[in-house]
């Protein structure tokens, strides 16, 4: 995960995709109730989308005023099914412009993080599904190395490539790269049961890649600036699913 600094608005997306969900959920899937959204500093608006056969069907979560100062389990005004074969796609959007260093996915309040829970009945075995770019791609990038054979470069220590990052000029281009990876590249993508073993070997959920959906389109927001609505208090017993993107560092 990078955003780079100086930027109004960058976005980081991530996937459950729907070889997960095959494998994850029961015949008559499950019923989402309420969703918590959760970056860190510089993260503006999350989004989690619900596609089905292509098709975006609606939001398990939405945020177009993101704070970290003000997280919440937010219930849903109408509960969702998710049915086995269905993606969910999460969205965050950030704004570095205050930021004089790259900014990577992890831990600490200064590094960022694009996630959200699904609160859900029934339980199921399902604890995180998650995916990110593969590091091929940004090395690509960074090096003006545009071919598409994948190759082998060395991997001493997270230190080695954050010292690459830290000494790049942000140029344009190399935003625009950077950007455009995010819905371009392979994605490598993990669906692990809550011990963390994998659920599946299938090749799209066992670390290896799958490409960034082309469904996908820009949403389009059409709402008030702020919006206001009632809902139903939540149910006494939730479930969570992870959903997850960079939480590594390159």
């Amino acid at each position: 995960m990078l955003i780079p600094p100086n930027l109004a608005s960058f976005q980081i997306s991530g996937f459950c995709n729907d070889e997960c969900t095959k494998q994850a959920l029961p015949p008559q899937g499950i019923t989402v109730f309420g969703s918590f959204l959760h970056s860190h500093m510089i993260a503006r608006k999350i989004r989690a989308r619900h596609y089905r056969n292509g098709q975006d069907v609606g939001n398990l979560g939405r945020d177009e005023h993101y704070d970290v100062h003000y997280q919440q389990i937010v219930t849903l005004s109408t509960p969702r099914t998710v049915l086995p074969g269905d993606a969910i796609l999460v969205e965050c959007d950030y704004d570095s412009t205050n930021v004089k260093r790259m900014t990577y996915g992890g831990l600490a309040t200064k590094d960022e993080m694009c996630l959200v829970f699904l609160y859900h009945y029934p339980k199921i075995d399902l604890g995180v599904c998650t995916s990110a770019i593969h590091p091929d791609k940004p090395v690509r990038l960074l090096r003006g190395d545009t071919a598409g054979v994948s190759f082998d470069y060395p991997r001493p220590n997270t230190t080695f490539w954050v010292d690459i990052v830290e000494q790049v000029n942000w140029t344009s281009p190399l935003v625009d790269g950077l950007q455009a990876l995010q819905t371009s590249s392979q994605l490598l993508a993990t669906c692990n049961a809550r011990n963390s073993t994998p659920l599946s070997s299938s090749s799209l959920v066992s670390g290896k890649t799958a490409p960034f959906p082309a469904y996908v389109t820009p949403l389009k927001d059409n709402r008030d600036p702020c919006v206001t609505s009632s809902a139903p208090p939540a149910a006494a017993v939730s479930f969570v699913v992870l959903l997850l993107v960079g939480s590594i560092r390159l």
